[in-house]
């Protein structure tokens, strides 16, 4: 089996000179792709170097907007902007997953996700902000009594509704 990861350690010495090989070695034809790979993991080496460790990163947003009750949307939408800022290829709908999947309570503002809410009238728009749809699944968690995960929670029950409403 090959070797398909780029280490951290070695993210320095890659350069544009290097996606014809790299691409090879990790089974990829789109040199785009490529290039933004290694671009990202020298961004993930430099975000280490800053504050020593990812989980670090994640938790320095916490401290910016802290208001004592824990993550605040300002805290996870500061840190959402920031990540789709400093990752080529990475927009607000993919950071929003990636800080779902590693535990923050946060909605994922895909199209599903909107599609659902605005067919069933809960907000204005497919296109609208995320603060409303953060707002509008914060509400539909309260109203379920989701306690902790709650906006996760709300964001898969829709996400699932909306795959269903897709085979219809």
């Amino acid at each position: 089996m090959r070797n398909t990861f780029l280490p951290l350690k070695d993210a320095e010495k890659y350069d544009n000179n290097d996606i014809p090989k790299l691409m090879e070695k990790v089974g990829l034809h789109n040199k785009e792709l490529m290039r933004r790979i290694i671009y990202n993991v020298k961004e993930m080496r430099r975000i280490i170097e800053k504050f020593h460790s990812f989980n670090r990163y994640i938790n320095y947003f916490k401290r910016v907007h802290q208001n004592g009750k824990g993550w605040s949307f300002e805290d996870k939408y500061c840190l959402m902007r920031n990540l789709a800022s400093r990752f080529e290829g990475i927009k607000e709908t993919n950071a929003s997953g990636f800080l779902k999947y590693i535990g923050l309570n946060i909605v994922k503002s895909d199209r599903w996700v909107k599609r659902v809410l605005f067919r069933i009238g809960l907000i204005g728009s497919e296109k609208a902000p995320y603060r409303e749809i953060y707002d509008t699944c914060e509400k539909m968690a309260k109203e379920a009594g989701l306690k902790k995960k709650g906006l996760a929670v709300v964001d898969e029950v829709l996400w699932a509704y909306s795959s269903l409403d897709a085979h219809t």
